[in-house]
């Protein structure tokens, strides 16, 4: 760079403004990175240019780094669900009385398998991006040694983490194309049969986790420069901080009833699958169905009708009722894994009530601006009250003067009540309702305005402005 500007500025007809000095060391610099070149094979070259590359485009702002995971974790969720949506239709197929081997069912359960394994790269790629802002994160409030480890992410660092193994176990779960097969077990006095179909559904539908990083992200979009904010504040912004502040305010019931709806519909389809007899298909080859506790259901003795909970409305009413806590007694599981699930309803629904309970509790509370409007309302009209509040204590005190003990009682009750009409009036619309921050931004913005109106009047008059009480050595130095 120094010889080319020497160059350049020999071209031009100018002195050169490279000292001899700077261009010598220069020089030496090139020597130096040439011997070092010629000493490296091919190898460590193209090395080394790659990790020079790939450590200049990591070089990021923490921001971007927060847009990066935001994006994995969004289209991570999409190939997410749409993978268990497959195994969603590819079950419900079976239960609409399609074989297993047909071709369709497995073009369902190869999209899963594609779906899954999208999933599980964008998990990868979106704890790299985490741990990479992590380091930037430490590099610049803390300070480390060797900058370029802060801007690399090892795979072995990723593969460490339990959280990675056990996200892409959730999502690389599936049941694979051209393979399916049938499961049974006596359960209470009954003899069930699933198909494998209907167990990995179950099991996808736990990808639902995943939209927990997308309502993190899209919650916290108007929010800029987190990381400033949590390093001054030393808070960690994370999940926690987003459900708290989606259950605090006047976002609370609309988050409940969310909540409410996700679990009712969730719970409803893993009981519909759970109380669904297999043997009732018409892919039903198990040797179990052919035993009479298959073909007939029974409990406590009494026979019942088979698959009861396999109607989508009947799972939605039953798991509502058990959320709810009433339980009407007209439907009720006849299976173990259906029994599991009304319990999960039961305590689901419970929680939420009490996040409702608390939500409601907030929304009917008085905001700051209804309680300085009450108090306004409440002094003025205390104002109004008081002069009859006064006669009636002056009459109280002349018949008690002149009656006698008679009339202490009615005194006594004028004075009081005189009393609280007086204090009311006294009292303070800023008592209590504004902090000091509040207070402390409105002293600041008067005085920045009184500030620049100062500015600009002395701008005006192209003379500084006397202030009472400065003399005229001040006015001098001002005008110097």
């Amino acid at each position: 760079a120094g010889c080319s500007k020497v160059w350049e500025e020999e071209a031009a007809g100018r002195p050169s403004t490279i000292s001899p000095q700077n261009l010598a060391t220069g020089d030496q610099r090139i020597m130096m990175l040439q011997n070092h070149h010629r000493a490296m094979t091919g190898w460590d070259i193209a090395t080394d240019n790659a990790r020079q590359e790939v450590k200049v485009h990591q070089r990021m702002r923490r921001d971007q780094q927060q847009v990066y995971f935001a994006w994995t974790a969004n289209f991570s969720a999409l190939f997410g669900l749409a993978g268990a949506a497959c195994a969603v239709v590819s079950n419900e197929l079976l239960i609409a009385g399609y074989m297993p081997d047909l071709l369709v069912v497995d073009l369902f359960k190869m999209a899963n398998t594609i779906c899954s394994v999208v999933c599980t790269i964008l998990i990868f790629a979106g704890y790299r991006y985490h741990l990479l802002f992590q380091r930037l994160q430490l590099h610049l409030t803390q300070g480390l040694p060797n900058e370029a480890q802060t801007l690399l992410v090892d795979a072995k660092e990723i593969f460490a983490q339990p959280l990675f193994w056990l996200e892409a176990a959730l999502c690389l779960i599936h049941l694979p194309p051209f393979c399916t097969f049938e499961i049974g077990a006596p359960q209470m006095d009954n003899w069930v049969m699933y198909r494998v179909e209907a167990i990995f559904c179950v099991i996808n539908t736990f990808r639902i986790y995943l939209l927990g990083r997308v309502f993190k992200a899209w919650s916290l979009r108007k929010f800029k420069r987190l990381h400033q904010v949590a390093s001054a504040t030393s808070t960690h912004v994370g999940y926690g901080f987003v459900i708290k502040r989606a259950f605090v305010g006047t976002n609370a019931a609309y988050s409940c009833a969310a909540l409410w709806a996700s679990m009712l519909f969730i719970t409803a389809y893993w009981y519909r699958i759970a109380e669904t007899q297999g043997c009732t298909l018409a892919s039903a080859t198990h040797e179990g169905c052919q035993r009479p506790e298959a073909k007939q259901w029974s409990l406590y003795g009494e026979p019942i009708l088979q698959n009861s909970g396999s109607s989508s409305v009947n799972a939605l009413w039953l798991v509502f009722v058990a959320s709810t806590t009433v339980g009407y007694g007209d439907m009720y599981p006849v299976t173990h894994i259906g029994r599991v699930v009304t319990v999960i309803a039961s305590l689901s629904g419970v929680s939420i009530a009490s996040f409702m309970t608390a939500a409601c509790s907030n929304a009917i509370g008085w905001s700051e601006g209804q309680e300085r409007a009450l108090l306004m309302l409440r002094r003025r009209r205390a104002q109004i009250d008081i002069t009859s509040k006064a006669q009636v204590l002056i009459a109280a005190y002349y018949r008690r003067r002149k009656f006698g003990d008679a009339y202490s009682s009615k005194f006594r009750q004028a004075r009081r009540e005189f009393r609280q009409l007086k204090e009311v009036c006294h009292e303070d619309l800023d008592n209590g309702l504004l902090n000091t921050s509040q207070l402390l931004n409105t002293l600041l913005a008067l005085s920045r305005s009184i500030e620049s109106e100062i500015t600009s009047l002395g701008a005006a008059n192209d003379k500084p402005v006397m202030v009472k009480g400065d003399t005229e050595q001040e006015v001098a130095t001002q005008q110097g």
